[in-house]
């Protein structure tokens, strides 16, 4: 699913899709999150068979270790995923993360509670455990699914990114102020942005206009961002 998601969201837009197809990540993530959900659920309810009809539980060595190497690999994953994800705010990626970290913990919570189960005889611990991981899981997936269903509805931005975004507008000294910031989002790396700069209204019209443009010049630069910005004149004496 990351790969196709990574794959069509890079198509270029076309007319149909004027701003891109940046999108179909939030949607990839929506189907990662319900995947979580499913094996959290499917994993909730072997459990409490488990707990009502316990079932022995046997392991070697090998079975134990290659576990173990798997909740590692799993686990390295998630950095990765992490990493990148954050890197280029990409939300699959994120997704990914979280699956890949669940997997890890399934997994050690699994070779745990088969040590404890042979050594002790208490089959139930095995059932006790994997309801317990399976809470978090779904937990995890609920999540996912909350945080993106929110990019698809259109939530507010990061409000750290408004602050960067209000303070480059306003490096310039010919801007005395900035509202009415609004950030559209069309997928990481593909935002629309539109505000007013409050501007001195004595100012030569043409000297703003050249400022104006190359506040929107750096703001694509920093921001990855097209930016269109309204000029409010004020008095400023």
């Amino acid at each position: 699913i990351s790969i196709i998601s990574a794959r069509l969201s890079g198509r270029q837009p076309d007319p149909e899709h004027p701003f891109g197809h940046g999108r179909v990540e939030y949607v990839s993530s929506l189907i990662i999150a319900f995947l979580i959900l499913f094996a959290g659920g499917q994993l909730l309810i072997s459990s409490v068979q488990k707990l009502i009809n316990p079932e022995e539980v046997t392991a070697g060595w090998p079975l134990l270790c290659v576990m173990v190497l798997s909740a590692l690999v799993k686990l390295w994953m998630w950095a990765f995923n992490r990493k990148i994800g954050k890197r280029i705010s990409s939300s699959v990626q994120l997704a990914t993360a979280r699956d890949s970290l669940n997997d890890c913990l399934i997994t050690l919570t699994v070779a745990a509670a088969t040590v404890i189960a042979v050594s002790t005889g208490e089959m139930r611990v095995d059932g006790g455990a994997g309801a317990l991981v399976a809470l978090l899981v779904l937990k995890s997936g609920f999540d996912v699914a909350h945080e993106t269903i929110d990019q698809l509805l259109g939530g507010r931005p990061d409000p750290e990114l408004v602050r960067q975004l209000a303070e480059e507008v306003r490096k310039t000294d010919m801007v005395v102020g900035v509202h009415d910031l609004v950030v559209h989002d069309y997928g990481p790396g593909r935002c629309m942005i539109s505000l007013h700069a409050e501007v001195p209204c004595d100012a030569d019209i043409l000297k703003m206009h050249d400022i104006i443009d190359m506040i929107e010049h750096s703001l694509h630069e920093k921001f990855q961002c097209n930016a269109v910005i309204h000029m409010d004149p004020i008095v400023t004496d």
